[in-house]
């Protein structure tokens, strides 16, 4: 039983990062750097533009334009609500991961 679910969720996971990912590629100019954002964010979930800039050897412009792209398509999703110093979440994968985690009410 949970393997099954187990199997089922990683199915999941991996039809959503590579529908995903042909999302990025119609960005264009800016897919590079997306696609290795978006490669980030499948292993940490959370990001932030500093560490994504930190992490893949970039500056801080092509970081931000990255995280901004995937946020504007609905990748990733602005969590703190600041102006400095955001986070985001790479929301559906998160909710998947969170299935079946919820408390009993």
């Amino acid at each position: 039983m949970v393997a099954e679910s187990t199997t089922q969720t990683t199915q999941r996971i991996l039809a959503m990062v590579e529908a995903d990912r042909q999302k990025i590629h119609d960005f264009g100019r800016g897919a590079t750097t997306a696609h290795r954002v978006h490669d980030l964010a499948t292993r940490s979930v959370v990001i932030g533009a500093g560490f994504a800039a930190r992490e893949l050897g970039l500056t801080a412009p092509p970081a931000y334009a990255a995280i901004s792209r995937l946020e504007q398509a609905g990748i990733l999703r602005e969590a703190t609500g600041r102006r400095r110093e955001k986070l985001y979440i790479y929301d559906e994968y998160l909710t998947i991961l969170n299935e079946g985690t919820e408390p009993i009410r």
